[in-house]
């Protein structure tokens, strides 16, 4: 096809798998009808399979004056380069990008999870939960000849880095009632030159889930509920 001699023209070379090296280690406990566990982790991924930033075609076939024997600018590529390998109407092509597994990235993180149950006698039962999660992923070596600084920016800044749940289950008889606020921490996104372009910066967001259930019978459930209720 004509977009994958277009990539083999610029660079491409045929994906393989991606290779992972995973460290964690935790603990766990309890305190009557609390437990909670916590885990660390660090995932070394080499060859990470992403899309390169997308190289712009510069016009040099219908004015070849452009080209006049210079490396194209950073991040561009002369449409002659495709035409002389073979892409029909390399001239009309305006930016060609492709996935690649040329760069490795390091992950570093912490899960926790907590839970608590309480019964309330007649009143039923209530389980407590709540789940917390920090992650950051960096660039594991000079990645510049494969994204620009948006690219780079966003890759390292846009993922959301702490996220979490708290949840309230509640049983009476055939009755459930379930609760849970979802929670994203800020991120940020580079709409060009990376960290001095502009950056678009967002804040935290909460989210609230409810669902009420009744049990009709042993096979039967009814429910209603709503997600992101707010």
């Amino acid at each position: 096809p004509a977009s994958s001699t277009a990539a083999v023209a610029l660079g491409a070379e045929p994906l393989g798998p991606e290779k992972s090296d995973n460290l964690a280690f935790g603990f766990l406990g309890s305190f009557g009808d609390f437990t909670y566990t916590v885990d660390f982790y660090q995932i070394d991924l080499e060859d990470r399979v992403n899309a390169v930033s997308t190289i712009t075609i510069i016009n040099d076939i219908d004015f070849p004056a452009l080209n006049d024997g210079n490396p194209a600018p950073s991040g561009n590529e002369y449409a002659s380069v495709l035409d002389a390998a073979g892409v029909p109407n390399a001239n009309t092509i305006g930016g060609v990008n492709f996935f690649q597994n040329a760069f490795d990235t390091t992950s570093t993180g912490v899960d926790v999870v907590l839970t608590y149950a309480k019964d309330w006698g007649a009143n039923g039962t209530t389980d407590f939960s709540g789940a917390f999660n920090w992650n950051e992923s960096e660039f594991d070596g000079d990645v510049s000849n494969l994204f620009n600084a948006e690219s780079r920016y966003d890759f390292e800044n846009f993922p959301v880095k702490w996220r979490g749940n708290v949840s309230a289950t509640h049983d009476i008889g055939k009755f459930t009632l379930f609760a849970r606020a979802n929670f994203y921490g800020p991120y940020e996104n580079s709409d060009s030159g990376g960290a001095t372009g502009n950056i678009q910066e967002f804040g935290e967001e909460i989210f609230i889930d409810v669902e009420g259930s009744y049990d009709v019978s042993d096979a039967i459930t009814l429910s209603v509920g709503a997600r992101n209720l707010f």
